[in-house]
């Protein structure tokens, strides 16, 4: 992950960053030439400073429900009655 700041949100970048780093990301606060070594094509004129997590990825939040479809039997859900609220709970499904 790579996060650029011009002058006015560079402070809260750096605030951002830092705290990450006291919850145990591996985030680094770099200059505009390290990220111009990163990413040549980047124009960082405008760049104060960035934040970078080269662990980090990205994720598609649609993938877990599309996937899922492919571990669900087809047909309806059975339903059964909960504990003591009466909320429902998935009743057991056969094989």
């Amino acid at each position: 992950m790579l996060v650029i700041a011009g002058a006015g949100e560079a402070p809260h970048l750096q605030r951002d960053a830092l705290r990450a780093r006291a919850l145990g990301a591996r985030v680094a606060v770099i200059s505009p030439a390290e990220v111009k070594a990163l990413v040549p094509q980047a124009h960082v004129e405008d760049v104060v400073v960035a934040a970078y997590e080269a662990d980090s990825g990205y994720g598609v939040a649609s993938a877990p429900a599309s996937e899922s479809g492919r571990y669900v039997k087809p047909g309806p859900i059975p339903v059964g009655r909960g504990g003591e609220s009466g909320s429902p709970e998935p009743a057991p499904r056969g094989p």
